[in-house]
């Protein structure tokens, strides 16, 4: 984690390049609630008295993509015949990145076996049982010798599977377009940017073999985006750094020295680097992958000027933890006015550019899916555009719904109401109509889609409150087959975890 010589308040920018902010508030993905504890009603597992030769792990190839919403999704074919790539790990800091999906279960992490430890684990869809990812029945899990232990180094990582192997990539948390403040003492020298090790690890399925493939580069911090071209794996690699500071201790996090880099499973190494440099003054951030090209979006600001030039309307009001004042939020009105959004692609092969849609900045999702991107105006309607052609067409969607993304062909959506209160989610039913899905006990969360089955949150048990939120919160996971889910059906199996 980045340490500087004084306190900080990380302040999430919300004038980003990719509108991750509407991401986080679609209705296929909930936040991560407070740090939760354990109810006496709820049935605990003993990891321990579990056999990981029970589990049911498949050889078949599968791996780890993401959808709108940070959902996982299993795929058996990660790379076509053509050499395509294939993204298959996206994910910003969230409750759901930490599921690894496969056609019969889910890799994740628990903290719940011995004092907060962290230790790989599998959720088997067949036995409906959290397990350890360990298979010696006489291990106590406890040091590194559990093929399920994660050492110190091996902080947060991102799990994802591919060729047969399991992943972990342990990079620390990305600021990059955040504001921190040092609100005790703005007097303090200015901050001093540090990164932990950022590695790749493999093993096989069962977790046995783990070995560690290479450490990036020191000085670079490293995205939460795997792609996945054949036996290569690439990466976006950059040099973290605070870009100025103000005199009341308020500082911009950016970064320089932005590259797509191609790591070699087959050579064990890194064979090829592609700056991404600004480009007609527009930060590139991904969006996703078609064919040979990476999508990459971006805000075009006016007179050539950078979103550190609009430091002082971005950030808070000293003190201010909580949001802009108005003189700032107007001024930012103004500013967003003169703004565009931007695509465009760059080719793997020959490392050709292309732009395909340059438009209003208030559009939002840039979700890219079956060779468009997929965009948002504010009133909610949506539009597409073709990512060869740049040919923009209107997205149908139903009158009053808002559309929150599509899993295995089915478009999901919001009802939208003054106070956002229906908390179902509705699917097209692909005769013309919705099926509306609202048998939960709270509000449904479709965690990862793993084959003809899916992952959810169906409950939270915890202190309520009055404002519908709740204290203290567990979530209650289950797996539902796809057909039930889609036809609105309650006919879910719980899912056991360990620590209940």
């Amino acid at each position: 984690m980045k340490k500087t010589t004084s306190i900080l308040l990380a302040l999430t920018l919300l004038l980003t390049a990719c509108d991750n902010s509407a991401k986080s508030s679609e209705r296929i993905s909930i936040s991560e609630s407070s740090t939760v504890s354990k109810k006496e009603h709820l049935t605990s597992t003993d990891g321990e008295n579990l056999s990981l030769e029970s589990m049911t792990i498949s050889n078949a190839e599968q791996q780890t993509s993401t959808n709108e919403g940070n959902i996982s999704e299993s795929n058996d074919h990660e790379v076509t015949q053509s050499g395509d790539l294939k993204e298959i790990y996206s994910g910003e800091w969230s409750v759901y990145t930490k599921y690894a999906a496969t056609n019969d279960g889910l890799y994740t992490l628990s903290s719940e076996i011995i004092d907060k430890q962290s230790h790989l684990t599998y959720i088997d869809f067949a036995t409906h049982q959290e397990v350890v990812l360990c298979a010696d029945s006489s291990c106590k899990h406890d040091n590194e010798k559990c093929t399920a232990w994660l050492s110190k180094d091996e902080y947060s990582p991102k799990l994802f599977v591919y060729r047969n192997y399991l992943y972990m990539l342990c990079i620390d948390f990305d600021q990059e377009n955040s504001f921190e403040y040092r609100y005790e003492n703005p007097d303090l020298p200015p901050a001093v940017v540090e990164t932990r090790k950022n590695s790749l690890y493999r093993m096989n399925l069962d977790g046995t073999c783990r070995e560690k493939l290479f450490d990036f580069p020191e000085v670079d911090a490293v995205e939460s985006y795997v792609i996945g071209d054949g036996d290569n794996l690439w990466f976006i690699t950059k040099t973290p750094y605070i870009y100025t500071e103000n005199d009341d201790g308020r500082m911009y996090n950016t970064s320089k020295n932005r590259a797509l880099m191609k790591y070699s499973l087959k050579d064990r190494d890194f064979t090829e680097r592609i700056p991404l440099d600004e480009i007609d003054n527009v930060k590139p951030q991904f969006c996703g992958v078609y064919k040979n090209k990476f999508i990459f979006g971006g805000t075009a600001y006016p007179d050539g000027k950078r979103p550190e030039d609009f430091f002082d309307i971005l950030a808070p009001e000293p003190g201010d933890t909580i949001g802009l004042s108005q003189e700032q939020k107007d001024k930012q009105d103004e500013l967003y006015k003169k703004c565009e959004r931007v695509y465009f692609t760059l080719n793997r092969d020959n490392k050709s550019l292309n732009e395909v849609y340059r438009g209003n900045y208030m559009t939002s999702r840039g979700e890219c899916r079956d060779g468009y991107i997929y965009l948002r105006n504010s009133d909610y309607s949506e539009f597409r555009v073709n990512i060869e052609t740049g040919e923009r067409e209107n997205v149908t969607i139903p009158e009053g719904y808002r559309l929150d993304g599509e899993i295995s062909g089915r478009k999901c959506y919001t009802r939208i109401t003054p106070d956002w209160s229906d908390e179902a989610i509705y699917f097209d039913d692909l005769n013309g109509g919705l099926t509306k899905c609202d048998w939960w006990s709270w509000k449904c969360s479709i965690v990862a889609v793993c084959g003809d089955k899916a992952f959810i949150v169906y409950d939270c048990i915890g202190e309520e409150q009055p404002d519908g939120s709740i204290h203290n919160g567990k979530y209650q996971y289950a797996v539902i087959t796809l057909d039930d889910l889609f036809g609105g059906k309650k006919n879910y199996q719980p899912i056991t975890l360990i620590g209940g």
